[in-house]
């Protein structure tokens, strides 16, 4: 039993100030962790939350550990076993709750990617160790009833810890409000034109949530993603979505498209190709085509802030963007106020993720604002014509299986394949059915441009694409779901005997591509066969699809491609969309299906059989023409893939 003595000085304990305060900071941190797990938003005042709730962390783990370890070696002999107990199990949570507090703090300043077991364990064991604390706490003081000063040391102890912990609120609150956010120039720039009615984007069909313009500092800035996602970012540097709006062929198309309708004209193809550009307000009179930020193309957050769908899947643009929400001292220069911004991203993902990472950004719908296109009165004062369209090709064709995505081939499987990750965004927005734990999309988008990747002497993005040109991609997850062999196989159909005349023909199939093959602006690009036909003696009898020597493909050549019209009849053959009004032919090959191009030829007399009849299907991503359009004729020619060849014999009848 204690004396009364004992009694007074222990409850004379309970009015010491510095118990008072430190009781104090320990509600400040339990509040300040509390309303960071339960409150939704991006508050300032909920970031200084955290940065005081970390700095005063730190501070407090020192003189704790000391005042917690010398109390606890005080109270060893002590009788009371149960209370002892107690005090132990509350040192323990707290100690599990400090330590995961500085693994959170450690990630948060210099790592990645805080496990989620991390996030759990630091929070109920804070938990569990205010409990554990109040217990012992009022224990403790209803053991002191006895002393005479303990009601007035209670009250003063409690005055104390209120004082502390109300004024690093306060502290907190007042840091919100002295705060100084960047100021964005949204809206339109002085003398923008609305050549095309009150939406500022027209005549794309873009928009943002706002409705308005917005400041190109919050649709760029895609290396400062690469600072936490190297990985994913050094995929998006590589891929054809990153030079979007500065590839050579798209800015000689643009400048051909401002020289004979305007500027304003060009908000139709910058929706995809140059968003940053579009959504800034830079497609206007009198603005530089190298606007800050245009050379990013799709940059990380023109795509992953697309929010859904402007109305149907209509394409030329129909997404709804809206900017993701700042953390504090985002646009601040320096480096203390970048990694600061840094630390709060990653000590606060939520809103990052909820941001940027939707579901949508998983969903072919996606895909269709962009893969599908059209022109109409507002760009060829005509009417309305259909271009490229893969969205619909994949959704009428035979790798979409409405209402079994298990059976699904979406845009994302095949041209975003799973691999091994060391980004922080592993795992997220997959199936972890199909094998996704521990990896993530890749953001190369491997597809059918191998003309970037040549220009920029890529050569790894340059072989991953002539591989999947030639369908020698290996996507383990899909393999099971996908058709196997070659991407677009020919198979030559040729009599085994003939004599005088041979007729023959080459078939050719879409195996594997989840839409029309060749897909894209058909326009320019270049598919086609080259046929050859060879007697005994090595002789050429027949030959097509050859190449001269200005790298032109003779024009009897058997091509896949459309030939689109302006009003007067012409060719449209530079990609002048504005002068388009229809196709006078479109030849591409529907997904699943085949196509047949026949050949015929005369025997010379004498001709000595065997013949070899050999055929390659060819492709480039631009034709000669459009190539020395885009280059001033400076003998640039881009490479040819050859996608898939066959071979025949044909006995000669004498």
């Amino acid at each position: 039993m204690f004396g009364e003595e004992d009694f007074e000085r222990k409850a004379g304990r309970l009015a010491s100030p510095l118990l008072g305060i430190g009781i104090g900071l320990f509600l400040y941190e339990l509040l300040s962790g509390a309303v960071v797990t339960l409150w939704p938003g991006l508050s300032a005042w909920l970031q200084f939350g955290v940065l005081l709730h970390t700095a005063l962390g730190l501070v407090f783990i020192a003189p704790f550990a000391v005042y917690a370890w010398t109390h606890a070696w005080r109270a060893n002999n002590s009788s009371e076993r149960l209370m002892v107990w107690i005090g132990y199990a509350a040192l323990a949570a707290v100690s599990l709750s400090g330590l995961t507090g500085l693994w959170a703090a450690w990630t948060a300043a210099f790592g990645e990617l805080l496990p989620d077991v991390a996030r759990w364990l630091h929070r109920w064991s804070s938990y569990a160790a205010a409990a554990l604390v109040v217990y012992h706490l009022a224990k403790s003081i209803l053991r002191l009833s006895g002393a005479a000063l303990w009601p007035s040391s209670t009250r003063t102890l409690l005055a104390w810890a209120g004082a502390g912990c109300g004024m690093l609120v306060v502290m907190t609150l007042a840091l919100a409000a002295a705060y100084q956010p960047t100021i964005y120039k949204d809206g339109p720039p002085a003398g923008y034109s609305f050549r095309f009615g009150p939406k500022p984007f027209a005549p794309s069909n873009a928009t943002t949530a706002s409705g308005g313009i917005i400041d190109s500092r919050r649709l760029s800035g895609s290396q400062g993603c690469g600072d936490c996602h190297r990985q994913i970012y050094d995929e998006w540097k590589a891929n054809a979505h990153h030079w979007s709006s500065t590839d050579l062929v798209y800015r000689a198309v643009e400048n051909m498209m401002i020289k004979k309708s305007g500027q304003e004209a060009t908000r139709y193809c910058a929706a995809c190709h140059d968003p940053v550009a579009l959504l800034s307000g830079a497609n206007t009179p009198g603005s530089s085509l190298d606007s800050p930020g245009s050379d990013e193309g799709s940059s990380c957050v023109a795509c992953h802030g697309i929010r859904g769908l402007n109305g149907k899947t209509e394409g030329n643009g129909n997404y709804v963007f809206a900017p993701p929400r700042d953390y504090l001292f985002a646009g601040y220069p320096g480096r203390v106020g970048k990694k600061v911004n840094y630390f709060l991203l990653r000590a606060l993902p939520r809103a990052h993720t909820e941001d940027l990472a939707k579901d949508f950004h998983g969903q072919p719908e996606l895909c269709s604002a962009c893969h599908k296109q059209f022109i109409d009165k507002e760009i060829n004062h005509f009417g309305w014509v259909q271009l490229q369209n893969q969205y619909d090709d994949w959704r009428k064709g035979r790798y979409h299986v409405e209402g079994h995505p298990e059976k699904t081939l979406a845009c994302k499987d095949c041209h975003m394949r799973l691999v091994v990750s060391q980004d922080p965004a592993r795992g997220r927005l997959n199936d972890p059915s199909r094998g996704a734990d521990g990896k993530h999309r890749s953001h190369r988008f491997i597809g059918a441009n191998q003309a970037i990747p040549w220009l920029n002497k890529d050569a790894e993005q340059f072989k991953l694409t002539e591989e999947w040109l030639k369908g020698r991609s290996v996507v383990p997850e899909i393999q099971s779901r996908w058709a196997k062999g070659a991407a677009v196989p020919i198979h030559i159909d040729a009599p085994q005997k003939t004599s005088g005349r041979l007729k023959w023909q080459v078939i050719v199939t879409n195996n594997k591509a989840g839409h029309g093959v060749p897909t894209g602006p058909l326009d320019i690009i270049e598919t086609w066969l080259e046929v050859k036909v060879l007697d005994a003696d090595g002789k050429t009898i027949f030959v097509s699809g050859k190449l001269d020597a200005k790298n032109y493909v003779d024009k009897g050549a058997f091509f896949f491609r459309s030939r689109g019209v302006d009003e007067n009849g012409a060719l449209i053959d530079r990609h002048n969309l504005w002068d388009m009004v229809g196709q006078k032919t479109k030849r591409a090959i529907f997904v699943g299906y085949s196509d047949a191009a026949p050949y015929e030829c005369a025997l010379p007399q004498g001709t000595r059989g065997p013949l070899t009849i050999t055929a390659r299907l060819r492709y480039r991503k631009f034709n000669q023409f459009i190539a020395d359009l885009a280059t001033g004729n400076n003998g640039t020619t881009f490479p040819v893939t050859d996608l898939s060849e066959d071979q025949a014999k044909v006995d000669v009848l004498r």
